[in-house]
């Protein structure tokens, strides 16, 4: 009886429970299933400088509106500003400092504002769920009308 066959099997599930455990912790971090978790991974991609993870991390709306935003700086500046939308939210002045807190509040099933504390300073941050995934809400940043 050759036991290597078994030992191959048995390494090759390893391995696949491994990528899928790999893969479930990447899907849990980048469909955050409440807004805290939302405001988090915002946060946390902001932090390390990954505009792909944050521009995930925000609403359909908001990412029509800062695609028509970048397209517009970018013709006005003959292309010399790239058009890359996701990088925005680098620059839009979002604190990029660990939260000391972080409440909901006026939460429904389909939109919630998350109090976000840093030391003595606190902001409100609006959120909405689409396709069951909370997501934060800038649309009005662009339209400088309240959530």
């Amino acid at each position: 009886m050759n036991s290597g066959g078994g030992a191959v099997h048995a390494m090759k599930f390893l391995v696949l429970a491994a990528a899928v455990l790999l893969v479930s912790c990447d899907e849990a971090a980048t469909r955050p299933s409440s807004p805290e978790t939302a405001v988090r991974a915002f946060n946390d991609a902001v932090r390390k400088g990954d505009s792909t993870a944050a521009y995930a991390l925000i609403s359909k709306e908001s990412r029509s509106l800062m695609e028509k935003r970048a397209t517009a700086i970018s013709t006005a500046s003959t292309g010399v500003i790239k058009n890359e939308p996701a990088l925005m939210l680098l620059q839009t002045g979002f604190k990029t400092t660990e939260p000391t807190a972080l409440k909901t509040v006026d939460a429904t099933d389909t939109g919630a504002f998350v109090e976000v504390t840093r030391g003595t300073d606190s902001s409100r941050l609006h959120l909405v769920k689409e396709d069951g995934v909370w997501v934060i809400d800038i649309t009005a940043l662009f339209t400088g009308a309240a959530p």
